[in-house]
């Protein structure tokens, strides 16, 4: 399985999942435009954040955390694949219209991490402005999700640009994110109602010390393991870290440097995109953006992790092609890999 489906971003190139094939695209009319509303009712970009998932599949039916105009919050939406629309099933998620939300459905809940979203993530007294686990159960007569007791509870101290989460081999559930400089994770304590205290991520103060723009990310893979990417804008390089199910919530492996390659030249190799995805063997794949300038340079990029703990990287885009926001989808059946992008930057075509 696959940890997450979803976000809103954009199709250009394809490659299998064993040779990487870069093919650029050209802009068609396809698909189906969905409701729209007007940005003076609320966020802007509501489904923005890079990392972040915003749909799950269950019960044979395409769910959506999505924002509501009316309401000024966040409910449950349903897609018709017949009419090609999606309904308000009027279940709330999180009622702070400057929130930003992950969601993750794990065959037996509907988890939603939500943050108030901010450009420059910091701690706060307020504890209002917190970041929090919603827990939902569902119901498959009605097509209902019902909050469960005990929901929702803190998990962060602060505002976030974005919250990723993702649930290990024992259940146990780990939330990613920027704060004040630094990469910060927190765990669940034997329950998903229950929560440490957040944590700098325990690797080379270097590694971990970034700038504001920066972001992680969060993937269980291996069946066995979670692994952390953030981006490091001051060291201008990608990073990831290991933490295997069976150590203590505060061992984790050195970091390792996603990107660049060993036999690639020190230059912008960072920014704050970042998707993963894993597949069946154990591979770990991120589709990230550097900072170049170049027309010609380097901008969007595929990393790949290989079940040893090997890295390689391939070009998806230059710099002159203006794509933003990528993300990986994998299609083991066909044993292909889709890489997804708008282009360009700002008001961008899929």
């Amino acid at each position: 399985m696959f940890k997450k489906v979803g976000s809103l971003l954009f199709c250009a190139a394809l490659a299998t999942l064993f040779t990487f094939i870069q093919a650029q695209a050209q802009a068609v009319d396809a698909g189906y435009r969905d409701f729209s509303f007007a940005a003076s009712s609320g966020p802007a970009t509501p489904t923005g954040e890079k990392p972040e998932s915003k749909l799950w599949f269950n019960d044979g039916i395409w769910w959506g955390s999505l924002y509501n105009a009316t309401i000024k919050g966040y409910r449950i939406y349903r897609f018709d694949v017949t009419t090609q629309s999606w309904s308000d099933t009027g279940t709330l998620l999180d009622p702070r219209s400057a929130s930003r939300a992950d969601t993750l459905w794990d065959g037996q809940h509907l988890y939603v991490a939500s943050h108030i979203f901010t450009t420059s993530a910091a701690s706060t007294s307020a504890s209002s402005n917190w970041g929090r686990l919603y827990r939902y159960s569902y119901n498959s007569q009605t097509n209902v999700y019902t909050l469960d007791a005990g929901f929702p509870v803190n998990v962060t101290k602060g505002k976030e640009e974005n919250l990723v989460f993702a649930k290990d081999s024992t259940g146990q559930l780990w939330v990613t994110y920027v704060e004040s400089g630094k990469v910060m994770v927190n765990c669940s304590l034997g329950s998903d109602s229950v929560w440490g205290t957040p944590f700098v991520l325990p690797v080379s103060q270097s590694a971990v010390s970034v700038a504001s723009d920066d972001i992680s990310s969060v993937i269980a893979f291996q069946g066995n393991k979670i692994g952390v990417m953030w981006s490091n804008q001051l060291q201008r390089k990608t990073y990831f870290t290991v933490h295997r199910d069976a150590d203590a919530n505060n061992v984790w492996q050195t970091e390792e440097t996603a990107l660049p390659g060993p036999n690639q030249a020190p230059g912008a190799w960072s920014d704050d995109h970042i998707n993963l995805k894993t597949d069946s063997t154990g591979r770990v794949f991120a589709a990230t953006k550097t900072s170049f300038s170049a027309p010609t340079d380097p901008l969007v990029m595929l990393l790949v992790r290989d079940a040893a703990g090997n890295w390689s990287n391939y070009v998806y885009g230059l710099e002159g092609n203006h794509h933003t926001r990528p993300i990986v989808l994998l299609d083991e059946e066909h044993s292909r890999l889709y890489m997804f992008a708008t282009a360009p930057e700002s008001s961008g075509v899929i």
